[in-house]
C-alpha cells in the first residue's frame, strides 16, 4: 500500500463491518485498513467496560499503523465509546466517525415506527431510543440475542429463525421501517427481505451505514483505493470477505 497522506481505519468486532466498508467504497478513494475482532467476537453481550477497553486497544494499533481517520463499524462499540476514550486516545472527534453519528442522519416520516433490532448491550445503551425520540419518532425495540454469532459462524438455520422472529416483531407492534441496529445484519439483508415476503410485512430496512458513507465522504481522503485487512482470529466467514474485491 503506497504511503498515504491520510489512512481511514475501520474496525469491527468481526465481518459486520464489511457491511460499512462497502458503502463507504462508493464514495472514497481512501486508502483504508480494515480490523476485525474475531478473536473476540460478538460484543452485543459484552459489559461496557469491557468493550470500552477493547475499543482503546484497536484504536492504539490502527494508531501505530498511522491511521488518521476512523470509523468504529460496530453498533455495540459505538454506543461504549466516550469522549473521554478519544481523548486518552488523542483521536479528535472530527477524525471520528460512528454508527450514532450515522443514525442521528437518517431522516423519518413524522408518522414512522421504527423497530430497533439490534443487540442486548446497543439496546440497553437507550442511545437510539432517545435519537428517535428527539425527532419525534415512535420506536420499538426487539433484541435476536444470537443473530451477530450466528452470521460469523454462518448457522444459516438459527440466522432465519432469528430473523423470522425479528419480522414477527416488526408485524406485533406495527412497525414501517426495521432499523439495523448491528453491522452484521445488512449482510443477510437478502434472509430478512425474504422472511418479510413470506409474512406479509410490507416495511422498508433502514442500514445506517449508506449515512456512514455521507459522513466519510465528507472527510475528501485522498489515496489510491489500497485496502489492508486483518483479524485477531482468522475465519472462513472473515476469510471469504477478506478475499473480495473492494
Amino acid at each position: 500500500m503506497k504511503e498515504p497522506t491520510s489512512l481511514l481505519g475501520i474496525f469491527d468486532s468481526g465481518v459486520g463491518g464489511f457491511s460499512v466498508l462497502q458503502e463507504l467504497r462508493k464514495v472514497t478513494d481512501a486508502d483504508i485498513v480494515y480490523f476485525g475482532d474475531c478473536a473476540r467476537a460478538p460484543y452485543g453481550n459484552r459489559g461496557e467496560a469491557e468493550i470500552a477497553l477493547f475499543v482503546s486497544e484497536i484504536l492504539e494499533q490502527l494508531q501505530s499503523q498511522g491511521v488518521t481517520h476512523f470509523v468504529s463499524a460496530c453498533n455495540s462499540m459505538s454506543v461504549n465509546t466516550t469522549e473521554k476514550l478519544l481523548q486518552e486516545s488523542g483521536i479528535p472527534k472530527e477524525q471520528y466517525i460512528d454508527m450514532i453519528d450515522a443514525v442521528k442522519l437518517i431522516p423519518f416520516e413524522h408518522n414512522s415506527h421504527v423497530l430497533i433490532v439490534a443487540t442486548h448491550t446497543t439496546i440497553a445503551s437507550q442511545v437510539y431510543q432517545s435519537i428517535l425520540d428527539e425527532k419525534g419518532i415512535t420506536a420499538s425495540t426487539h433484541v435476536p440475542s444470537s443473530l451477530a454469532g450466528e452470521i460469523e459462524t454462518q448457522d444459516s438455520g438459527a440466522i432465519e429463525i432469528s430473523i423470522n422472529e425479528s419480522i414477527d416483531a416488526a408485524i406485533s407492534v406495527g412497525a414501517t421501517h426495521i432499523l439495523y441496529g448491528c453491522t452484521h445484519y445488512p449482510l443477510v439483508d437478502t434472509y430478512f427481505k425474504t422472511a418479510a415476503e413470506m409474512k406479509g410485512w410490507k416495511g422498508s430496512f433502514i442500514d445506517p451505514s449508506i449515512y456512514v458513507a455521507q459522513l466519510v465522504s465528507q472527510w475528501k481522503l485522498d489515496g489510491t483505493r489500497g485496502l489492508r485487512i486483518e483479524t485477531s482470529k482468522e475465519t472462513p466467514l472473515f476469510t471469504s470477505y477478506s478475499t473480495k474485491v473492494w
